[in-house]
């Protein structure tokens, strides 16, 4: 197998331009195979998905690329200045509309809520305090822990739940931010 070095945007983006119909690039964000060899069927989406991170990706010249920088890089002409954000949180979606560039702090302020959240609602947590227990806000902002805490009822519980939300959209946080 021949080791082979990345390529520039241009070269990649005339390899794109030979190698893949890329009419469904714009409203789907996905490539599809016109040449065929080593396994690729003509019409067959291009790439396959890398199950430790997620992501589909494509092998150009022995070297695998993230699919969404190349959808990217095909609708912007280049490649992103910073990290790739699915806004709706699903990786195999690389709609360009789906796409955005930003900093990896920005990157942050849009995840998903975490698998094993309980109270239903990203960065509103169940604490425990001797024998008492209590909800509490906790929202991190520039790597400061912003917390306030909640009677453990179920109007505690809403109130956390509107003044975390609050923190978060005061504080440049996506919408999708938590869902």
């Amino acid at each position: 197998m021949k080791k082979s070095e990345s390529k520039t945007e241009a070269e990649l983006l005339e390899y794109i331009n030979e190698n893949f119909h890329h009419g469904d690039i714009e409203t789907h964000g996905k490539f599809y195979y016109k040449v065929r060899g080593m396994g690729r069927q003509i019409g067959k989406e291009a790439g396959r998905v890398n199950y430790s991170s997620g992501y589909r990706q494509l092998r150009i010249d022995y070297i695998e690329y993230q699919t969404h920088r190349m959808v990217y890089l095909w609708v912007h002409k280049k490649f992103p200045d910073n990290q790739i954000d699915h806004i709706d949180h699903d990786k195999l979606n690389n709609n360009p509309k789906n796409l955005r560039d930003v900093t990896h702090i920005e990157n942050h302020k849009n995840v998903s809520i975490y698998k094993n959240n309980k109270s239903g609602t990203m960065g509103v947590i169940k604490v425990r305090n001797g024998k008492k227990y209590y909800w509490r806000s906790s929202v991190r902002i520039f790597g400061k822990l912003k917390y306030k805490c909640f009677p453990f009822t179920d109007e505690g519980k809403e109130d956390c739940i509107i003044y975390t939300k609050k923190v978060y959209k005061d504080n440049g946080f996506h919408p999708n931010h938590g869902s």
